[in-house]
This record gives structure tokens, sequence and C-alpha cells, in this order.
């Protein structure tokens, strides 16, 4: 009975951790992306491509996205010129006819980062019992003292250990202030302030400037 039981126990602690809400980070490869038709102008070529985050299998911070006015673009860039450009500088990104800041990659964690205090509530399973009925013998068990924590536990390392993830694979290719060189192909994730999923343009300071 009692071996019965432990193996009641540790399946119903293994089921509840799995069907958790919590999720890992998958880093976004940006060289690997799937990038769509280049745009070339004035010695420069673009590519980019929104939806990212979804594609890397990182489906609850892509949920969180697309409910946020932020956006996690990949960008491919080359430089045809005679000269090294620096991104903020020399280069500039438009999204349809406003210029784009990119957002640094700590703001981008706060704005679709998993929610770490969301999952407090599972400290509620500490309250979760166990009835085992043997031959008109009840016993009830408190298991919740072990599944509550568990979980409670497991889901915030998660889903702050993701969070801190993103943030990294974001400054990993942070592209603010880039210098790119001539001749040089650069990938990099670009925070964007954009509501929808406007077309992204490149534009030298000379244009800007006439």
């Amino acid at each position: 009975m009692k071996k019965s039981i432990k193996g009641i126990l540790a399946i119903c602690t293994i089921s509840v951790i799995l069907s958790s809400c919590a999720t890992g980070y998958r880093p976004i490869n940006v060289s690997n992306v799937n990038y769509p038709a280049v745009e070339k102008k004035n010695g420069l070529e673009l590519a980019f491509r929104y939806d990212v985050l979804r594609e890397a299998g990182n489906k609850k911070m892509a949920k969180k996205e697309s409910n946020s006015s932020k956006k996690v673009v990949a960008i491919k860039l080359t430089n045809n010129t005679d000269s090294d450009l620096v991104i903020g500088k020399d280069i500039f990104f438009y999204a349809g006819q406003t210029q784009i800041n990119p957002t640094q990659p700590k703001e981008m964690k706060m704005a679709i980062k998993q929610n770490v205090a969301g999952y407090l509530p599972y400290a509620l399973l500490t309250l979760l019992k166990l009835t085992v009925t043997k031959n008109y013998d009840t016993s009830v068990y408190s298991i919740g003292y072990v599944v509550g924590p568990l979980v409670t536990i497991f889901n915030m390392t998660m889903a702050n250990g993701s969070n801190k993830r993103f943030e990294k694979n974001m400054s990993e290719y942070n592209m603010i202030d880039k210098t790119v060189k001539k001749g040089e192909t650069i990938f990099g994730l670009m925070g964007v302030s954009e509501p929808g999923f406007q077309a992204i343009t490149v534009k030298l300071k000379n244009e800007i400037d006439k």
C-alpha cells in the first residue's frame, strides 16, 4: 500500500509540473532566419523579418509580443558603400515614414517578459489533498505541501531564467551604435515600437539631410 501511495504522489507531482505554464527560452539565431527579398538602395542591402520569436519556438513570449506595441525584428544588413557606417549616426531605420528609435534589450524584456509573479497562485496547490480508500479504510494525504512549493518555485525559476536569456539574446545581436564596415554583412535583433508590422527601410544620413 505504501508503495502505491508513493507512486501516486510521484505521478501527481510530475503531472502538475508538466502541465504548468512557464516555458524555457529558445534563442533566435539571426543568421539562420529565412529572410524575404532584399531591398537595395544607396549601397545598402536590407532584409528583415517579424515574428521571429514564434518561429524560434517561443510561443508564450510571441503571444505577449502580439499584444504589445513592441516587436522583435531580425535584420540582415550589408554595407556596399566605400565607408564604414555607424547605425544611429550614418544609418537610420524607418517604419513607413517614421524613423525607428530601436528599443534597448532591457526595455524589450520588460515589455514582453513572462510574468514571474504571475505563478505565485500555484502556491494554492499547498491545499491539495489525496484521498485513498482501500477496504473501506480511507486515508487523506496532504500532498500539497510537496506539490505547491515545488510547482511554484519551478515555474517562477523557469520564467525568470527565460526572461534573462531573452535579454541576453537581444543584447548579443543589439544593433544600436553598431559599426558596419564597408563590404560587411551583419545580422541583428532590433526592438521596435510598432503596433503593426510595417515594412522597414533604411536610409543614409545624407538622404535625410536633403
